[in-house]
């Protein structure tokens, strides 16, 4: 159950993370819009280069923000960082909560039917064939070991 609101919590820092994508375009085309092109390219070349890129737009956003009248784009952008932040940090602490929480006698693992079992769902392998005939895994399927 943990791992499940973990899961969650990471696409919701997912989402966070694309508004925040959507915040950095906007504000590189207020740069170009308003005659800052060469700092739009800095931006742009950063991101791919080094990532740094957002982090320049986002400190020259708020330096601009009230001249530029973009308070409110700044504004929201600092609320998806921020709530990225808290739940990827969230996420993790529920993900490590989830992997100390397992018992590793849930685990029974059976090497002669290749089957497996899982706090109580089983996952039967028997009869598949994974190319290893006879229990040989030191030869390529369909050929015999030297």
């Amino acid at each position: 159950m943990l791992a499940i609101l973990a899961m969650l919590l990471y696409l919701l820092a997912l989402a966070c993370g694309l508004a925040g994508l959507v915040f950095f375009v906007m504000v590189v085309a207020q740069m170009f819009k308003r005659d800052e092109s060469t700092m739009g390219i800095v931006c742009i070349v950063l991101t791919f280069c080094t990532g740094l890129g957002p982090i320049i737009a986002f400190i020259y956003g708020w330096t601009k923000a009230a001249e530029w009248d973009m308070k409110n784009i700044m504004k929201y952008w600092t609320i998806a960082f921020v709530l990225q932040i808290v739940l990827v940090v969230a996420a993790m602490g529920l993900a490590f909560g989830a992997a100390a929480t397992t018992d590793p006698g849930d685990f029974n693992i059976d090497p002669e039917g290749m089957s497996f079992e899982i706090e109580g769902a089983d996952f039967d392998m028997e009869g598949t064939d994974f190319g290893m005939e006879g229990g040989d895994f030191g030869a390529p399927a369909g050929e015999e070991a030297p």
